[in-house]
């Protein structure tokens, strides 16, 4: 590589033999069988539990709104009865 460079010559550089027996062999793998049907049986419940929490999450937000908005109504009754 150095006397290419030095005397200002191109190279085409390739893969030897024992690197292109380990890419033949790798290529000549079989490939792993997909499930689709679990997949989908996956992603199915995924889904639903996703679904279930974020129902929960909004019934917690509401509780918290009514209970903020009591909270508010309490502070200016007490307000009004000081005053």
């Amino acid at each position: 590589l150095e006397l290419c460079r030095a005397n200002d010559l191109y190279l085409i550089a390739r893969p030897g033999p024992f690197v292109m027996a380990e890419l033949k062999k790798l290529l000549s793998q079989d490939e792993p069988e997909i499930d689709i049907e679990g997949r989908m049986e996956a992603e199915a419940y995924n889904y639903r539990m996703e679904t279930a929490e974020r129902g929960q999450r909004q019934a917690q937000y509401a509780n918290y709104r009514r209970i903020s908005q009591m909270t508010s109504d309490v502070q200016t009754l007490l307000g009004n009865i000081r005053a």
